[in-house]
């Protein structure tokens, strides 16, 4: 049974599953709480959730055993806060309210995605979009779960990554990241590619990709891989931001993280160090935390970090 233990600024959650926790999630689309969202990955015990506030058990998700690679909450009005995981069988998706999982369509199935992201459509309503095994980012309603356009092809192999990013212009932009370490760009809206005056490239197969908005308006891409290498760009012009960072290991997560009015790339490592970077020096802010899995939560009173461990714990820690 899980067992929660107060920290100074937070508590940590032991037993929250029998092994590895990741990936792991923030989900603060209710207004009565935020929670956590962890799963076992291919371990594939079941998707639970968890109060942000006390770290007591809500529920787990039903028919959920399905080993999630990537996690995803939105907010779906008519229907409410669903989720939608990347699995080796493809996209599957729950009423986060209710646990229920949604029915099945075979276009969400056709191929295992490592990755999922959401955006908000405002015609389409919720859309997700997938990084597939088969070379193809696809795009689906997130409540029918119909297929949106052709599955959108320029990879020569797998599809590791995907990042939706908003531009200041208005425009919405798909970036999805490959084994081979180069990162494509799309319209959302057509699906066509989007060629900036010199390919992005990462030097490295991918491990996970991240994007953040900054205050100026410019919005910054990040995308790791497993050789450890963590690199940054300029989402509108695709020019590279500082210096390539080089991890320790592979990073397993990547996010960001604002605090005391700073951004920061938040990575995880293979040794569970957990390292904090400033996003435009890229010089080390902190490695004192560990976990093999990270999420972050932004909001104007204060900021959060959860992070999941190889024992099966969760830790989610509040900075203010």
């Amino acid at each position: 049974m899980p067992t929660v233990t107060p920290l100074s600024n937070g508590f940590k959650i032991s037993d929250a599953h029998p092994g590895t926790v990741w990936p792991i999630i923030f989900s603060g689309l209710t207004e009565r709480e935020i929670m956590v969202i962890s799963s076992q990955g291919a371990g594939g015990d079941g998707i639970r959730c968890w109060s942000a506030q006390d770290g007591n058990l809500i529920r787990v998700l039903q028919d959920s055993d399905v080993g999630a690679f990537s996690m995803v909450s939105a907010h779906i009005e008519g229907v409410g806060p669903i989720l939608a995981a990347a699995t080796e069988d493809g996209v599957y998706r729950w009423n986060l309210d209710t646990g229920e999982r949604l029915p099945g369509r075979p276009d969400l199935l056709e191929s295992t995605a490592w990755d999922v992201k959401a955006i908000r459509d405002r015609n389409r309503g919720t859309v997700l979009v997938a990084a597939c095994q088969d070379h193809m980012v696809r795009r689906w309603e997130a409540v029918s779960g119909e297929l949106i356009g052709e599955p959108l092809k320029g990879h020569q192999t797998s599809v590791k990554a995907v990042q939706v990013v908003n531009l200041p212009s208005g425009r919405s932009v798909i970036f999805s990241g490959d084994d081979n370490g180069d990162i494509l760009c799309w319209d959302y809206e057509s699906g066509s590619p989007i060629i900036f005056n010199r390919p992005i490239i990462l030097g490295a197969a991918i491990t996970g990709m991240s994007s953040i908005a900054l205050k100026g308006g410019c919005s910054i891409i990040s995308a790791a891989g497993v050789s450890g290498l963590l690199r940054r760009w300029n989402a509108s012009t695709g020019e590279e931001v500082g210096s390539a960072i080089q991890l320790p290991t592979a990073a397993p997560s990547l996010g960001f993280f604002e605090h005391g009015g700073n951004a920061r790339i938040i990575t995880t490592t293979d040794s569970e160090t957990i390292i904090q970077w400033d996003l435009e020096s890229g010089t080390l802010e902190d490695d004192s935390l560990t976990g093999i899995s990270v999420a972050t939560y932004n909001s104007g009173e204060f900021s959060a970090i959860a992070t999941g461990t190889f024992e099966g714990e969760i830790f989610i820690r509040y900075f203010r």
